[in-house]
């Protein structure tokens, strides 16, 4: 099985934020250069993951998006629930192989549900994210 793009880029997006450090928000536009994605694209995301209260908008100068909760309080499953508003492995309960599925499904989300921000930031893949938003920061303010 293979995430999704939508539940990728949701994951490195809200990943970005929480590599900030609770610092200044981070604007859509940031993350959609980052990413090499379309901002409306990114917009549609972060309407999706505002909906289901993971993120929060900062109007005015200054401006962006900053997590709801802290990164400990997020999980990769409430992502892509957010994102998705469905399971993973869409089914027809009725059927043998689908009731497989289900089960299967409901494993994945038990153990996505553990995987937090937090625990993604301690890994070595959260020191690659630390060292691209350092990159990124010093390509922006030569801009």
């Amino acid at each position: 099985m293979k995430l999704s793009a939508k539940g990728s880029y949701a994951i490195k997006a809200m990943l970005n934020i929480a590599m900030n450090d609770g610092k200044e928000p981070k604007t859509l536009l940031e993350l959609a250069q980052y990413q090499g994605i379309s901002l409306s694209y990114l917009e549609q995301l972060f309407a999706l993951l505002r909906k289901s209260n993971l993120v929060s908008g900062v109007r005015g100068p200054g401006g962006g998006y900053k997590l709801s909760l802290s990164p400990h309080e997020i999980s990769v499953a409430q992502i892509i629930k957010a994102i998705h508003n469905e399971s993973v492995v869409g089914s027809n309960p009725e059927r043998k192989d689908d009731m497989i599925w289900n089960k299967f499904n409901d494993k994945l989300y038990a153990y996505l549900d553990t995987v937090t921000l937090d625990s993604l930031m301690r890994d070595d893949i959260g020191n690659i994210v630390h060292e691209s938003n350092n990159e990124l920061k010093t390509s922006t303010s030569e801009i």
